[in-house]
């Protein structure tokens, strides 16, 4: 039996990152059966996961796991904190490989959630480790505080940018070691 794919996507304040994400898996024939979203507790992050919770079960037809939040407010901000990150990481890699092709985009979030996350596929594996490119302009124009105001029909062609042209997002493949 041909296990379901599991999206793990770390977050920040532009959540197209991750609308992004799942229509580039898509558009490859890998499209995600659940997302599993990564946090901090910063507002404005928890704004970008309101809204994706919203939008993505509609637009997308995906359900979303219950989001991971790290600890502290707003970053990994201690030698302990990153510890205790990372065996969170790796934790959620192994509990959910068991049950799902796991597809991590570290795109999103903060840098130090992004390197620590990539640490754990390393070690724990997936079936692939990405992030998201995408041209500045775009990328500029996706923060939360900027969408959130949006009309439905505009916030929808800002979270599912037209694919498939060169200045448009695409999937960046990062190295796996053999897990």
């Amino acid at each position: 039996m041909k296990k379901k794919r599991l999206l793990i996507a770390t977050l920040g304040t532009s959540p197209a990152v991750v609308t992004e994400a799942i229509d580039l898996l898509s558009e490859q024939g890998q499209r995600p059966d659940r997302v599993c979203i990564i946090k901090t507790r910063d507002p404005d992050v928890n704004k970008s996961y309101e809204l994706l919770s919203k939008h993505i079960p509609v637009h997308c037809g995906i359900e979303l796991e219950k989001p991971i939040e790290i600890q502290s407010y707003e970053d990994i901000d201690s030698n302990e904190m990153a510890i205790k990150f990372m065996r969170h990481a790796c934790q959620v890699l192994k509990t959910y490989s068991n049950n799902y092709e796991c597809y991590v985009c570290i795109a999103g979030g903060r840098k130090v959630m992004s390197a620590l996350l990539a640490l754990a596929v390393n070690l724990y594996g997936a079936e692939r480790l990405f992030h998201i490119w995408a041209p500045r302009d775009l990328e500029n124009d996706t923060e939360i505080r900027i969408i959130r105001s949006y009309p439905e029909n505009v916030l929808i062609k800002t979270l599912h940018p037209k694919l498939g042209d060169p200045d448009s997002p695409r999937i960046v493949d990062l190295p796996l070691t053999d897990a």
